[in-house]
């Protein structure tokens, strides 16, 4: 099957100032993901989709395609699904499998990512992403909190637990990878709206870095090569 990896990755976050191209282990965030999608070989291309120049040309001195993005599609409210639509487009090349691989997972291992599309092409399913088991249920540990500190807890349609062995079985979606088709991302209307599939992953290989605090953690757990999973 003909895989082209697609890395989406704008400038101007805020989180972390320039967090794509921030030094992760003495290098570009985005290059740890262009350089281990290279060297695990399962794809045709690597292609960067992006609005700034400087990610620009670390993705080509990676090894990555770039595509520029237009700026509307690179805003703080732009919906990422329409940016899918436009690398489509804008790749303009016959391929199989799109695979999306946000940089903010530098943990991912790519045997993991193998794994996932012969799952994506066993199942026949429209898209495929990966999930990891939730330690936050709505209605067993979570509560609303209003400006002045009061608490709420959320309504449910189901009935209210008081032991987590008893609670919904919730999973948060990860930024890990998202396995599809170029033909659903030109013809669906949103990112969800077709037969989806989840598949399990580790929760250490599925650190996405989104503040300071996870992307110290995730360098700490790389640069020393732990593994928490064989910890436990």
């Amino acid at each position: 099957m003909n895989n082209v990896a697609f890395i989406f990755a704008r400038g101007g976050s805020k989180g972390i100032k320039n967090k794509n191209i921030a030094k992760f282990n003495g290098k570009p965030l985005i290059s740890h993901t262009i350089e281990s999608a290279l060297h695990s070989k399962l794809f045709k291309d690597i292609v960067v989709s992006t609005d700034d120049d400087k990610i620009s040309e670390i993705s080509k001195s990676s090894g990555a395609l770039v595509l520029s993005r237009p700026m509307e599609l690179a805003t703080d409210d732009s919906n990422e699904f329409l940016s899918w639509k436009h690398a489509v487009n804008s790749y303009n090349k016959a391929f199989d499998n799109f695979i999306s691989l946000p940089c903010t997972s530098p943990l991912r291992n790519f045997t993991t990512i193998n794994n996932m599309i012969n799952i994506y092409k066993r199942t026949q399913c429209d898209l495929l992403l990966g999930v990891t088991q939730s330690n936050h249920i709505p209605n067993f540990n979570m509560v609303k909190l209003t400006e002045e500190g009061k608490v709420y807890e959320y309504e449910t349609s189901v009935n209210k637990v008081f032991r987590r062995q008893d609670a919904l079985n919730c999973y948060n979606i990860t930024t890990y990878a998202y396995i599809t088709s170029p033909e659903y991302i030109i013809n669906a209307d949103d990112l969800m709206c077709g037969n989806i599939y989840g598949h399990i992953l580790s929760k250490q290989e599925s650190i996405d870095i989104d503040d300071i605090f996870d992307f110290k953690f995730a360098e700490y757990l790389y640069t020393n090569k732990i593994n928490l999973d064989e910890e436990e």
